[in-house]
């Protein structure tokens, strides 16, 4: 289980030499949040982790076009969503342009726009099956049992190495090398147990998916 940001910021502090240091513990515990909190957010945006991989499915409306997000999704990171028609899921393709608004149609939709709500084209006519696959919501560590959205593991020696650059301690490209080896590995793993993983040198932002 992911340890919690209170545990993190011990371990960090301990290894910065603050362990025991009473009152300057108290006092560098904000930039160690900091740190910590950073480094967490830092890891979300870089991959899609498969552990905050959701979906939802539900029903189409009649003669409805707009629909809300998943309460619990990232609407900027929406990896793909499926009607079923058929008995097969068939996945959207992004973008309704202009000359498609021009047509009134109903229909099976297999096309959407995702801004403030999710717009299907065509407008279904009947109640048809529509999932949704997208990364959770980020959320924010408050208190300290609060937990890392990411690898615990990986959130620590990202922190602890900012905080060895920040305080100067010439022992932080030894965690910077841990931290980028089991990056590595963890990103190799990923790819190999999901079809949505991807490297994690860029910020994941979904492409179309384009259907014929």
């Amino acid at each position: 289980m992911n340890r919690t940001l209170g545990e993190i910021r011990s371990d960090i502090q301990i290894r910065l030499g603050f362990g025991a240091a009473g009152q300057a513990g108290v006092v560098n515990a904000p930039i160690v949040d900091s740190f910590v909190k950073s480094a967490d957010e830092q890891l979300y945006w870089q991959c899609e982790w498969r552990n905050l991989i959701g979906a939802q499915e539900r029903l189409t409306g009649i003669d409805q076009a707009l629909y809300y997000y998943p309460p619990d999704a990232n609407p900027s990171r929406v990896l793909q969503i499926a009607v079923r028609s058929g008995g097969v899921w068939q996945p959207l393709q992004a973008g309704i342009e202009l000359h498609h608004r021009s047509r009134d149609i109903r229909g099976v939709p297999y096309r959407y726009d995702a801004t403030a709500q999710v717009e299907l084209w065509p407008v279904p006519d009947e109640q048809i099956p529509l999932r949704f696959e997208y990364v959770k919501a980020y959320q924010h560590m408050v208190s300290d049992n609060d937990r890392p959205m990411c690898d615990s593991q990986l959130v620590f020696l990202q922190a602890l190495v900012n905080a060895k650059l920040h305080y100067r301690q010439p022992d932080g490209q030894v965690y910077a090398d841990q931290m980028r080896a089991l990056l590595d590995k963890t990103v190799q793993q990923q790819r190999r147990h999901s079809s949505f993983s991807r490297g994690c040198n860029d910020v994941v932002l979904p492409p179309p998916r384009v259907i014929y």
